[in-house]
């Protein structure tokens, strides 16, 4: 990222998902479904490729 931390896939599928579900309060909401992909390389995260669907309410799968 931009500051130099790195995210895991999860927190950064977590943070589009909420940033999602914050801008539907807005009138500039966003209207995508996404799908974030990655794999995690930390020691704490398991290691294995993880995906995560967004849809345009906010909700992740």
């Amino acid at each position: 990222m931009i500051n130099g931390i790195e995210l895991s896939p999860y927190a950064c599928a977590n943070f589009t998902r909420h940033e999602m579900a914050t801008s539907l309060r807005s009138r500039n909401s966003f209207l995508a479904n996404l799908i974030v992909a990655g794999y995690s390389t930390n020691e704490h995260d398991q290691q294995r490729a993880q995906l995560y669907a967004i849809d345009y309410l906010g909700a992740m799968v």
